[in-house]
């Protein structure tokens, strides 16, 4: 007796690509804005280091010495992200991201900081708390803070609570130098 070879069934085989292109293309549609802002930060931060020339013009400032405290109690880190468009002067947008020890509960309060690198002044820029979510291990903000008019400025984000914490600083723009 032979047996007649079964039918393959190339549908589900033919439809597996189709599904997976109808959620890429959804995705796309719903975070389209998003994922394309979040490429161009990508993109416009600053490359290796090492191959960036080094300006003819006035050296740069030296970032300022910002007393990091130890991190303690939940708070992991602090990190600060200018987002794109950020000038001296103005208004610009940050992103203010304080990781915490998983299951950690109760608030997050933080500061940012201007810091002139001409000058050494110090100036309060933006403040802001949030609620931690039950089994978050982060806290992520965007915020508007005004930077004042100098001739270099960098930014610093630190916590108030739950712990004192503080990220390294960054430039608002490489190309902003002291003197004349």
């Amino acid at each position: 007796m032979t047996r007649a070879r079964p039918r393959r069934r190339w549908g589900p085989w033919l439809a597996w690509p189709l599904v997976v292109a109808a959620l890429v293309a959804l995705e796309f549609l719903l975070l389209g804005d998003r994922i394309t802002a979040d490429v161009a930060l990508v993109l416009a931060a600053p490359g290796d280091p090492a191959r960036v020339e080094a300006p003819v013009a006035a050296p740069l400032p030296s970032l300022p010495e910002v007393p990091v405290p130890a991190v303690g109690g939940p708070v992991r880190a602090v990190d600060l992200r200018i987002l794109p468009g950020c000038t001296s002067g103005g208004r610009c947008l940050v992103r203010v991201q304080v990781l915490v020890d998983a299951g950690s509960t109760g608030t997050v309060s933080w500061v940012v900081q201007a810091h002139d690198l001409c000058t050494g002044q110090v100036q309060t820029v933006g403040t802001g708390t949030a609620a931690l979510p039950t089994g978050a291990d982060r806290i992520d903000a965007v915020i508007a803070v005004s930077v004042p008019a100098a001739a270099a400025t960098a930014l610093t984000a630190s916590t108030t609570a739950p712990a004192p914490a503080a990220g390294p600083p960054l430039r608002v723009s490489a190309a902003e130098r002291c003197g004349s």
